[in-house]
């Protein structure tokens, strides 16, 4: 029996999870007899395969217009597929028994239904599915997607010729079906055709087309750190802009973060589409809520900024310690195809400096179609920054470790210029360590009752770091008591802070700089470096460099000595005169 329908039911039918592929537009000609059915944004490492359950015949079109106004519609399913299908008809449609005028063409009668009864018959045939036993018998074609990259429009050229067609999706390698789509195929003649439109899919305005609903889990966000100025309004991120990713860093240190994603081209299908980024700082980082700023679009030309109301910004403390913020864009269905990216900045705190070795990791995941029953969060993206450390031990000439040595510390090879300045953290017992503090009480580190000068929250030079990184030099201006406290005689050396990232475990190494050694008075040994003090000039060490400045030493108190002479004879023979 053919039953002549209009194809405003018709077009109802295209469907993914049961949500129908409706739009509006007028016919045009088509210019070719191939069937075609494409999957709008198809997903990765996806199967798509088309079955046929109906045939068209008898098209009718406007004349003035070119429009579709009715197609004769024939059941063309037999056995358990066509069995699955009338039951799928009469649970969506609420009834026992199909209409007595549609009982020998179950999809005449699926061709009068409303968009929401439409969606029920696509998710009964769904989880009917499998007692489907020849449904291969109808197959009109299959597709298969890459597993990886993005999504992409995928066609299929139906052998089994127009008509209706069930599109069902599958994950390579997994049985289970994902999702059942009720889809129009073209129609010689006619590219387009008047319909009514449902949320999912409001951009269907050609037969044969319809929106993939049930996305695939999204692609991990970008996950970038730049210089925190970088965040500032006007600044603009570059290919060129140097990426802080897997660098070190100091404590205090402001950076900027940036989270990418792309709005998927399926969102223009609907009249809502939320986007969901949440972002996860480890402790170690304070994050600035209030610098947050959102923007879409082409991050070559800077994007357009969000207004406040079109998305919010909720944050907690993580379990880690850290802090995770959730920001809800609230609509992005216009923006598809295009890219959504958040900016921020976070400052490196006093939990960068409580370790010798200290990983700052930031994560983001997101969500899209937020809303959606099936939305799932993405893998995260992840960037990881380092803060270094050194330390040295404060000797004696007889090893005797020395408490109160104290030293100012320069940044770079060179004793010149502002020290750094620190934070004391005691630890009782006399026992304590200082981190880098740029706003620092203390301007000088002193040994502890342990010898030991131990300074966190600096940066480092990396294993596969640049030459000149993570340099620092020591200049002491303080020997302890009963130790030579002349200035010429107290040690100025280089150290370089190194951190080794080996298969995720970080740990800390204080190299001694051997060509900034002046008194030789800095030593390496299996214990790490030795810094001594001397309580009289022959105690200095006297090879190398270091024995010419010795000598040059012994002058310099010879000429002092000699002047305190001169001065005192001159003394002592103006007193004779007087």
């Amino acid at each position: 029996m053919k039953m002549r329908k209009l194809l405003a039911g018709i077009a109802a039918a295209a469907t993914l999870l049961g949500c129908a592929a409706l739009g509006t537009a007028s016919a045009s000609a088509d210019g070719t007899n191939t069937a075609t059915i494409t999957a709008l944004n198809a997903q990765q490492n996806s199967t798509y395969t088309a079955y046929k359950f109906a045939d068209f015949s008898n098209i009718q079109g406007d004349s003035l217009t070119g429009a579709i106004t009715s197609v004769d519609v024939s059941t063309v399913a037999t056995g358990s597929y066509l069995n699955v299908l009338t039951k799928a008809a009469e649970d969506a449609a609420s009834v026992s028994n199909i209409p007595n005028e549609y009982k020998n063409n179950v999809a005449a009668y699926v061709a009068t239904f409303e968009g929401t009864t439409l969606r029920k018959f696509a998710s009964y045939i769904q989880q009917r599915f499998g007692d489907i036993n020849n449904i291969g018998d109808f197959r009109g074609s299959t597709v298969t997607t890459p597993a990886d990259g993005s999504p992409t429009d995928q066609t299929m050229n139906l052998a089994t010729g127009e008509g209706w067609y069930l599109v069902t999706k599958a994950t390579n390698g997994d049985s289970t079906l994902r999702s059942v789509a009720v889809v129009a195929s073209t129609i010689s003649g006619y590219k387009t055709m008047a319909l009514s439109k449902d949320n999912g899919q409001n951009n269907i305005v050609e037969l044969g087309q319809f929106n993939v609903k049930e996305e695939n889990v999204p692609n991990a966000p970008h996950k970038y750190v730049y210089d925190g100025k970088m965040c500032d309004d006007g600044a603009r991120i570059t290919d060129d802009t140097p990426s802080l990713n897997g660098k070190s860093v100091n404590v205090g240190d402001t950076l900027c973060y940036v989270v990418v994603t792309n709005v998927p081209k399926g969102a223009q299908g609907y009249t809502s589409y939320q986007m969901l980024i949440e972002d996860t700082a480890s402790k170690g980082l304070t994050v600035d809520t209030d610098s947050l700023r959102a923007y879409h679009g082409n991050m070559a030309g800077k994007g357009i900024k969000m207004e406040a109301n079109e998305y919010t910004v909720s944050s907690n403390d993580s379990a880690e310690g850290g802090k995770t913020m959730t920001v809800t864009v609230n609509d992005a269905h216009e923006w598809y195809g295009t890219k959504l990216w958040i900016v921020y900045k976070a400052t490196v705190n006093e939990q960068g400096g409580s370790a010798a070795a200290v990983t700052l990791s930031n994560s983001a995941r997101v969500k899209h179609n937020a809303t959606a029953p099936s939305a799932s969060w993405s893998e995260a993206g992840m960037t990881k920054q380092y803060v270094g450390s050194f330390n040295f031990t404060k000797v004696g000439p007889d090893k005797e470790l020395l408490k109160n040595a104290k030293f100012a510390v320069y940044s770079g090879t060179e004793a010149t210029g502002t020290p750094l300045r620190f934070t004391k953290v005691d630890n009782g017992d006399d026992s304590w360590t200082y981190y880098y503090n740029p706003n620092g009480d203390e301007t000088e580190v002193a040994s502890n009752a342990n010898g030991r000068v131990i300074v966190y929250g600096l940066k480092a030079k990396m294993t596969s770091g640049e030459e000149g990184e993570g340099l620092y030099t020591l200049k002491e201006t303080q020997a302890p008591t009963g130790y030579l406290n002349v200035e010429s005689t107290m040690p100025v050396f280089t150290v370089e802070a190194q951190l080794n990232d080996v298969a995720g475990t970080l740990t800390a190494t204080t190299n001694l700089e051997s060509n900034n050694n002046t008194l030789n008075l800095a030593t390496t040994d299996t214990e790490g470096i030795k810094v001594k003090n001397v309580k009289s000039i022959t105690q200095l060490p006297l090879t190398g460099g270091a024995g010419i400045i010795l000598f040059s030493v012994v002058a310099a108190l010879l000429i002092a000595v000699a002047a305190i002479v001169t001065v005192k004879i001159r003394s002592v023979k103006r007193e004779l005169q007087d």
